[in-house]
């Protein structure tokens, strides 16, 4: 379990939410593919009630953070099976850190693996057009990260597919 340098508290009141408002908050990014440490940045999902926006995506200090309202969440995991918000359907406890919205039995009732692998098609040449656009700037680490995490995409949508679940998250660099 990796260990955490703030707290929940500390995060709510950083990004100045309503902890009334606050549905849920989920660790994503390298801390849950197993390649941070203990000085990576935090990624955030965090899915609140009401927001001003359907999604947007705030950064501070070193907190990287998507919030999303409660119908813009349900959306992007029941109808277009967006990756990174389905991932949270089965994420390890360490990295629920809220949870009062569950959509797990919703979305294996209404998964579409064809729906699933079209956007994960446009997210993968998303991903590969940004690393070429890194490549071209020499910056290989970016790009190397990148084409690990299309891999963790490959690899994690696999098992969401045979499975309808996820059982592993720890991806191996090649």
């Amino acid at each position: 379990m990796l260990k955490t340098r703030f707290s929940l508290d500390k995060l709510i009141n950083g990004l100045k939410l309503d902890p009334l408002n606050v549905l849920n908050i989920y660790v994503v990014g390298s801390r849950l593919w197993g390649t941070g440490t203990y000085n990576s940045d935090w990624d955030f999902i965090i899915v609140l009630k009401k927001w001003k926006q359907n999604r947007s995506f705030l950064h501070k200090k070193d907190w990287d953070v998507h919030v999303l309202n409660k119908e813009t969440y349900e959306n992007r995991v029941l109808d277009e099976h967006r990756f990174l918000e389905v991932c949270t359907l089965w994420l390890p406890d360490y990295c629920v850190w809220k949870e009062e919205l569950s959509l797990r039995k919703q979305f294996i009732k209404s998964f579409k693996p064809k729906q699933f692998m079209k956007i994960l098609e446009e997210e993968k040449i998303r991903d590969e057009k940004l690393a070429k656009k890194m490549l071209n700037k020499e910056k290989y680490k970016k790009v190397e990260k990148i084409n690990h995490y299309i891999k963790i995409m490959d690899d994690i949508s696999k098992q969401i597919i045979k499975n309808k679940k996820i059982t592993n998250y720890f991806i191996k660099k090649e």
